[in-house]
């Protein structure tokens, strides 16, 4: 395979943790975000960056996704009661 095809590759499964971040991040109780959540963003941004690594492409977009992620999780944490 190409690098531009792995690259590809490895920004596709970056963004599929992102949107599974995104749906996921909110759901405090029990802790359940820490636990599920979390730790598929962390993969999902290791992925991200062995992307960056094989594609020059400009992927601006997967750092901002996993950031509103992470605001959403932040913010629910504090309205959770």
């Amino acid at each position: 395979m190409r690098k531009e095809t792995i690259g590809m590759l490895f920004h596709i499964i970056s963004i599929i943790c992102g949107i599974w971040f995104l749906l996921t991040g909110w759901i405090w109780v029990y802790g359940v975000a820490a636990f599920i959540s979390y730790p598929i963003s962390f993969i999902g941004l290791l992925f991200w960056g062995l992307g960056c690594k094989f594609r020059s492409a400009n992927t601006q977009s997967i750092p901002i996704l996993y950031f509103v992620g992470l605001v959403i999780s932040l913010l629910s944490i504090l309205f959770y009661k």
